[in-house]
């Protein structure tokens, strides 16, 4: 039984050695913080890790800006509730960034209705993020980054996934950086 055992482990090892996360050294890398923030909360955090990386930074901008009313999350008629309830909706960015000299990218965004604003997926849809190192990161009163992460990883299979995090401190951003291996 030990000797199956072994055998069994060996299989393991040799399989997930074929899975591990690929090693980056983005120590050499254009980094990019790309992000989207309407109250200014995920902007403080999209600069701090640029500040950390000394990377540049781009911000998200929609064609209609939002207003207050607009990002009202207990109004059903405001413009983030119905954007957020129409899978379909995909708001127009007003200013694209060129990709193509960006090694690494770090894509942040609040969580709107436990998931990505509408914006982000205009983003994703029209960006090609292929053989893109890619760490994703959110702001959030209170809901978690599961639903985003899925759905971000989801429009980036060709890109080398770092890792993600949901930022409720920025005191935790040095750490989740080391955690990447860019810090």
């Amino acid at each position: 039984m030990k000797k199956f055992r072994k055998i069994v482990l060996m299989v393991v090892l040799t399989l997930c050695m074929g899975c591990a996360k690929q090693e980056v050294n983005i120590k050499e890398d254009k980094i990019l913080i790309l992000y989207f923030s309407v109250t200014g909360t995920t902007k403080e955090v999209a600069e701090k890790i640029s500040e950390e990386l000394d990377a540049d930074l781009f911000e998200i901008v929609c064609k209609e800006p939002y207003t207050e009313k607009d990002i009202d999350y207990t109004d059903a008629n405001s413009r983030a509730y119905k954007e957020q309830k129409d899978d379909s909706s995909r708001p127009a960015i007003a200013d694209m960034v060129d990709l193509s000299k960006y090694d690494t990218i770090f894509i942040g965004h609040p969580i709107w209705f436990s998931k990505e604003p509408r914006i982000i997926d205009t983003l994703m849809e029209n960006y090609d993020f292929s053989n893109k190192n890619i760490a994703h990161f959110c702001t959030s009163g209170g809901s978690g980054i599961e639903t985003s992460d899925n759905n971000i990883k989801a429009y980036v299979k060709d890109a080398n996934w770092l890792g993600s995090r949901c930022i409720k401190d920025k005191d935790e951003i040095c750490d989740w950086l080391k955690e990447l291996g860019v810090k």
